[in-house]
């Protein structure tokens, strides 16, 4: 597979509006191996740590739900990161998190405090004091 390419996860909608097939596969997700989230219209595009793109057909809202809390953020309408890829945060103008392969992505005016919050709750949970 090329490294450019989406792998899309086609799911037709129920009545009830819901994506089942696409919920049970995301629920199945290894999310250590995520990077990143991206919103694409009504879909979401999950970015893994082995260069795969998987298209699911779900919004990114759901998706944040389902991740586990502590190790992602929604830091901009369109992005939602795992800390345990941050490289570095630049909060000054523009304001962007700089993810371990040198991509940036941006964080909107409104998300600063709270991602300064969580990340720093993620390196004090995450980082040992103490070196054997």
């Amino acid at each position: 597979m090329n490294e450019n390419e989406v792998t899309s996860v086609y799911c037709p909608v129920s009545q009830a509006g819901f994506f089942p097939s696409a919920l049970f596969k995301l629920k199945d997700i290894d999310w250590d191996d995520v990077i990143y989230c991206e919103a694409a219209g009504c879909a979401a595009i999950i970015y893994f740590i082995n260069g795969i793109k998987v298209k699911y057909a779900v919004n990114s809202a759901y998706v944040e739900k389902i991740m586990p809390y502590g190790s992602f953020i929604r830091c901009h309408r369109k992005f939602i990161v795992n800390f345990n890829y941050v490289k570095k945060i630049n909060l000054k103008n523009p304001s962007a998190i700089c993810l371990m392969n040198d991509l940036l992505i941006p964080v909107s005016a409104r998300k600063k405090t709270t991602l300064k919050r969580m990340y720093g709750r993620f390196l004090i949970k995450n980082i040992s004091f103490y070196q054997k």
